[in-house]
């Protein structure tokens, strides 16, 4: 069986073209039409997202119906179709079989981040900016957490805002630390370093349960915020820096997002809020000059903002 490659769902099609081979099916919705048929609609991906169709009379549907395949890698055979100038797939069959199931989803979606270059940058920052006991409670929950840390390397930062690619959440991560270390030099004992830097360190590592792939699980219906919260260990923090202690490092998780979650209630949440948010725009206005066509204007959230071309 054939791969689908980036090139092949790119290139040129036209309307009725079929098309076949192995690809990951990375998110599935059951919908329903206006005259109350049921059908399957989602995402294909291979270095890019492809949209897709499975009706109600197809082989793929039934599958569907059968089996929750989203995240994984499987067969699927179908047809290109065009819509108002856009090409989606009416799949016609989806199949799994072991071998299929053996493959890393995850080799199917590109980062354009170098992961072991901003995983190693990461910890360089920690073991110059965290005590002893800092980084014990970083390798604790992270770095030396061997199912944490492989997902939390390749996950995704959000599934359409700021760095939404594969290890977006470690690249963002790392851009925030990067800046609260500059900040924390450039504004000294204005707070706890080791309880900033874990806190910026961990305060989105819950997306690691929120999303898979950059597509959001049934949990998260909470948020990242509380389900990083659960990630900690509380007996341990409080061993080592004292019940007070811990409270202020949930507040950095729990309000890191100031007016758009809980308000922040405590310096260090505040600093922490600063900081990412600052970073989550920066980064988008990257994203929207990297992919605007150089008439020196791009849309940020709603607002058009002019720039200089490159």
């Amino acid at each position: 069986m054939n791969t689908i490659s980036k090139e092949m769902l790119g290139g040129t099609h036209y309307n009725g073209d079929a098309v076949s081979g192995i690809i990951l099916l990375k998110d599935v919705v059951r919908a329903t039409t206006k005259n109350g048929k049921p059908f399957f609609h989602g995402s294909v991906c291979s270095g890019t997202d492809v949209s897709f169709k499975a009706w109600d009379n197809s082989e793929a549907f039934k599958m569907l119906e059968r089996e929750d395949l989203a995240g994984k890698v499987v067969y699927i055979s179908g047809n290109w179709n065009e819509y108002m100038g856009v090409f989606s797939i009416i799949l016609d069959t989806v199949m799994t079989n072991a071998e299929l199931v053996a493959i890393d989803p995850m080799n199917f979606i590109e980062s354009k981040y170098n992961i072991d270059a901003y995983w190693s940058g990461l910890q360089n920052i920690m073991k110059s900016t965290l005590t002893e006991k800092g980084m014990l409670l970083a390798n604790k929950f992270l770095f030396e957490n061997e199912e944490v840390a492989n997902a939390f390397k390749v996950e995704f930062a959000a599934k359409s805002h700021h760095d939404n690619c594969k290890a977006g959440l470690l690249a963002h991560t790392y851009k925030v630390c990067y800046l609260m270390q500059v900040t924390l030099n450039l504004y000294k004992d204005i707070v706890d370093k080791d309880l900033v830097m874990l806190g910026v360190l961990l305060h989105d590592i819950g997306k690691i349960k929120e999303m898979h792939m950059g597509v959001y699980q049934p949990c998260s219906k909470v948020t990242h915020r509380f389900l990083g919260i659960e990630m900690l260990d509380k007996d341990l923090i409080v061993e080592n820096y004292g019940e007070d202690w811990y409270y202020e490092l949930v507040s950095i998780m729990l309000q890191h997002h100031g007016e758009w979650g809980d308000p922040c209630k405590t310096v260090s949440a505040r600093l922490v809020n600063l900081v990412d948010e600052f970073e989550a725009k920066a980064m988008l206005i990257k994203q929207a000059v990297d992919i605007s066509d150089n008439c020196g204007t791009i849309n940020i959230d709603g607002q058009y903002l002019s720039y200089m071309p490159k």
